[in-house]
């Protein structure tokens, strides 16, 4: 499912508002103060344009709220509302493998890879053979400086791998 999501009122309103300073000082005979706000007006314009055009972010087809307004927040850039968010759909459904996924990832993204493994290890613990979440912990397991555990469980992963994708991972 592909969910849209624009906005950019607050920079339109500012462009108009930086418009109409601009009409005042020429008005007043102020040529360079009118060509500045004029200019400002035109780049408060185009960043407006900017920020309203749509962005498209694919979920899961059952996807809640929740994981809709994280999706969003992180096509924009917003990892810390993507993050609340996730943190909201985790507390809705705490076992939700989509979930604990996009939050062990945010965490990594954030430069978090501590809190992804908290995230990773109870979902392992219930489902061990969950390979997706096995290479996560893996990736996270590198980035929190811990190669050798990292290797290993990656190793690990794939003597045991179902998956054709997982057991072409190189080391």
């Amino acid at each position: 499912r592909r969910v849209a999501a624009g906005s950019g009122a607050a920079v339109v309103v500012g462009a108009g508002l930086l418009g109409w300073l601009a009409e005042r000082a020429s008005e007043r005979g102020r040529r360079a103060e009118a060509e500045r706000q004029s200019r400002e007006a035109l780049e408060l314009g185009r960043q407006a344009r900017e920020s309203t055009r749509r962005i498209e972010v694919s979920v899961t087809p059952n996807a809640g709220p929740e994981e809709i307004e994280a999706a969003t927040a992180d096509a924009r850039g917003r990892f810390a509302a993507a993050s609340a968010a996730l943190a909201r759909a985790a507390e809705l459904d705490p076992h939700n493998p989509v979930v604990l996924e996009a939050r062990a990832v945010q965490f990594m993204r954030m430069g978090d890879p501590v809190k992804a493994l908290a995230v990773l290890d109870p979902w392992l613990q219930r489902e061990p053979d969950a390979e997706w979440a096995q290479y996560l912990r893996a990736k996270g397991l590198h980035y929190a400086f811990r190669d050798a555990e990292a290797l290993m469980a990656l190793a690990d992963l794939r003597s045991r791998a179902r998956s054709p994708a997982i057991a072409a991972i190189d080391e």
